[in-house]
């Protein structure tokens, strides 16, 4: 999944303000590798987004999203596990700052306005910085980068969740192509496990249309 813009305005001039109207929309899947590759579960999202900019280097964004998560057939029916309606839509604020040319950090919080169970609560909060380096890889076809992301939900009793993550990044034609090494610790990436913790080392290739 991602973020596709779908309506954006410029002023002329030399305030080189605009701003854009986003779809958000993705699909999170678990397959089980140990049981024919059953589907543990997955999560889909969308929303809209709506991001003002300018030569600021501070940047801000509101956004109304949703997210439902599922349990796979297979996976039920094996387990006996039953699911516990995770649904979550929120209304969202976030800003950014990019303090240099090559740092860039970030804040947004979110509260639900409807949850699909009762035990869910609605606040949530993220930080996050990244660095970027100038292309300096491979005769400056890439360039290093290093992130790091914190997050908190009301209804895992605000445990600090946390990713780091390191690679290289390259862009060519207006897309984004990121090899990355990342450790994640915390909620893991299905909504209806969101009680548990989890600790997961990935290597990745990711690459924004």
């Amino acid at each position: 999944g991602g973020r596709f813009g779908v309506l954006r305005f410029e002023s002329s001039g030399s305030t080189k303000r605009s701003w854009q109207i986003s779809i958000e929309a993705g699909l999170d899947t678990v397959f089980d590798s140990q049981n024919k590759l059953d589907a543990i579960g997955w999560d889909g999202n969308y929303g809209l987004t709506f991001t003002p900019a300018s030569a600021s280097p501070l940047a801000l964004k509101v956004a109304v999203q949703h997210v439902s998560a599922h349990l796979g057939d297979e996976y039920q029916d094996r387990t006996g596990v039953h699911r516990l309606n995770y649904t979550r839509e929120e209304v969202a604020f976030g800003a950014a700052w990019r303090f240099s040319p090559r740092w860039r950090g970030y804040g947004e919080t979110g509260i639900a306005y409807r949850e699909g169970n009762e035990e869910l609560e609605p606040w949530r909060v993220q930080v996050g910085i990244e660095y970027e380096s100038k292309p300096n890889v491979w005769a400056g076809r890439f360039a290093t980068y290093v992130a790091a992301d914190f997050s908190s939900m009301e209804e895992r009793l605000w445990r600090l969740d946390s990713t780091l993550q390191g690679g290289l990044v390259t862009r060519s034609n207006g897309r984004t192509m990121r090899l990355f090494l990342e450790l994640r610790d915390g909620r893991p990436t299905m909504g209806e496990f969101y009680k548990f913790s989890e600790t997961v080392i990935s290597i990745g290739l990711k690459i924004d249309l």
